[in-house]
């Protein structure tokens, strides 16, 4: 089990949010499936950014009454109609494929079993789905400590934390952060010592791994 952690640093509000184009995206119903699942799951967790949502969903509904009905895109009135996560969506749903609650929102895509498959040693991926624009999201695990390999993207990536922790560089992630990397990106993030990390994560375009190593181990894990 990797819930039953209780140290403080694992329980801190986020630090590390959405950008505001994302969330604008995400109230207007024009961010890709995939993104916006991690959008919303991100939600639960942070007050912050549900806050803004709301803001921007306030301000949709203005413009959506001043606007023509043809001027309006079927997606965008249907999102602007589900409001940001109310309480008794932040209460998370404890799931025993996970060995850990996650926020109810992720939990209704979660299957009886996961197809977990190995990344590299210590780090392994299970797919949620793969959306229309071809965007990919699901879990990744990491066990304490593992480094996953240097590497580059090939478009956008979004990882979530739901549970545990990781470095990358100066920058520290912890439960309800998220990082977003794109085609500028090295990186080399690195599992905290202390338990196993799990994220939730959507990616478009395979990984680009610098060292020989996860070339040749790339086909195996799909990335």
């Amino acid at each position: 089990m990797i819930s039953g952690r209780n140290n403080e640093k694992h329980t801190t509000a986020p630090r590390h949010h959405i950008d505001e184009d994302l969330l604008l995206s995400y109230a207007a119903g024009t961010l890709n499936e995939s993104a916006s699942l991690l959008v919303a799951a991100h939600l639960t967790l942070c007050p912050r950014c549900r806050g803004a949502v709301r803001a921007a969903e306030a301000v949709g509904g203005v413009v959506l009454e001043a606007a023509e009905p043809e001027a309006v895109a079927p997606l965008a009135a249907a999102r602007l109609d589900a409001p940001a996560p109310e309480a008794e969506e932040i209460k998370p749903e404890s799931l025993s494929v996970l060995d850990v609650a996650v926020p109810r929102v992720v939990a209704r895509y979660v299957p009886e079993a996961l197809r977990w498959r190995f990344v590299q040693p210590g780090v392994k991926f299970a797919d949620l789905f793969t959306d229309a624009t071809g965007a990919r999201i699901g879990f990744m695990r990491a066990q304490p400590g593992a480094a996953i390999t240097t590497h580059g993207h090939s478009g956008e990536e979004l990882t979530l934390v739901l549970d545990g922790g990781y470095r990358d560089g100066a920058a520290t992630f912890l439960r309800g952060d998220v990082q977003v990397c794109d085609e500028s990106t090295v990186h080399t993030p690195v599992t905290d010592g202390d338990g196993s990390c799990l994220l939730l994560v959507t990616i478009r375009g395979p990984i680009k791994p610098t060292r020989w190593l996860a070339r040749l181990l790339r086909p195996l894990s799909g990335f």
